[in-house]
């Protein structure tokens, strides 16, 4: 049983590593296929078609999105190390990630 806890991160590891390469190796083949398929027929055309395309893409995308995942967004809680409070100079306490998620709009 010691040893089956001890292994727990590793296998974790491993499923994650295998997930996030899969996952970027399933974006590359389709982006070849969209790229092959759609996109290499509009090079001579005037922007407004090609704008009119990916727009339809995206479209059509979220579609298939919506279609084979739902509708229903679940909303995802911030890290431990961005979920404690940090006091500024006010009379309530603020969540540390929102005044660095707001300062890094002003910063664009």
């Amino acid at each position: 049983m010691a040893r089956d806890s001890r292994f727990k991160g590793v296998r974790d590891f491993r499923r994650t590593t295998c997930v996030l390469v899969g996952g970027v190796a399933i974006a590359f083949v389709l982006g070849l296929a969209l790229e092959n398929v759609f996109i290499k027929r509009m090079y001579g055309r005037d922007h407004l078609a090609q704008v009119l395309l990916s727009f339809g893409m995206i479209l059509v995308i979220d579609e298939v999105r919506q279609i084979l995942f739902g509708k229903d967004v679940h909303s995802v809680a911030p890290p431990a190390w961005l979920s404690p409070r940090s006091p500024i100079p006010t009379r309530r306490k603020v969540c540390c990630w929102r005044p660095s998620r707001s300062s890094a709009r002003v910063a664009r």
